[in-house]
């Protein structure tokens, strides 16, 4: 194997590797900041970064998650959007938790992200 074909498959793997631990960075921070603000119902915060609220009462209350699919970003119009599926333990109210997979819905208004829903389907309960 030549030098120059070794380099490339190092640089081919570097760039693989890399694609694969950014999945799902840049959309953490705000659907983060999205849950942190619902859970303190602090719609003057959801205001900048999300149409809907993931109410406590009645959907729970996820304070911590981890992203297990990005899709790729969908253009209608001039409309983007794009779903991150993530796995998260869901409490409610009286102390409950359940393990869910919820669906948040991002769409692109102007320079910056929004979450414009968000659904979820039950899984087991955490023992």
């Amino acid at each position: 194997m030549t030098p120059q074909r070794a380099a490339w498959r190092l640089t081919a793997c570097i760039v693989a590797l890399a694609a694969v631990s950014c999945t799902g960075r840049t959309e953490q921070p705000l659907i983060s900041r999205f849950f942190s603000a619902s859970r303190l119902r602090d719609k003057t915060a959801l205001k900048d970064i999300a149409t809907v609220v993931f109410e406590p009462a009645d959907q729970g209350m996820v304070t911590d998650f981890v992203i297990t699919a990005v899709s790729p970003e969908e253009h209608d119009g001039n409309t983007v959007s794009k779903r991150v599926t993530l796995s998260a333990p869901v409490s409610n109210m009286a102390g409950t938790v359940v393990q869910k997979t919820l669906v948040v819905v991002m769409q692109r208004a102007a320079d910056h992200w929004m979450i414009t829903g968000v659904v979820a389907s039950p899984a087991s309960p955490r023992s």
